[in-house]
């Protein structure tokens, strides 16, 4: 039972850090050179982390005030989830698994 749940949650968190790291991994190695393309890779590539490193600790805070994680817990989360989301996902599950186990 916990470990379907953690896994139902944790599915979503996987498909959006893919998500991420295909738009900050440097596209520039797979199209010619020249400043219009390199604009408009930047440009896609900043979109693409500005949106995840927004959306990753937002869910995570909806995701963690459903299961009930103590304050301290959850801004450790929420700040590890924005420097770089997938240490956040994983302080995440340990401390759902933790939570639930006491």
């Amino acid at each position: 039972m916990m470990n379907e749940n953690l896994l139902r949650i944790i599915y979503k968190y996987i498909y959006l850090l893919i998500f991420y790291y295909l738009f900050t991994n440097s596209w520039l190695w797979f199209f010619a050179y020249n400043d219009s393309n390199v604009e408009v890779i930047n440009k896609i590539m900043t979109v693409g982390t500005i949106l995840t490193s927004i959306l990753i600790p937002f869910l995570l805070f909806i995701d963690s005030r459903k299961i009930d994680i103590p304050t301290i817990y959850l801004i450790l989360i929420l700040v590890s989830s924005f420097i770089y989301p997938l240490m956040g996902v994983v302080l995440f599950s340990l401390i759902f698994i933790s939570h639930k186990h006491q």
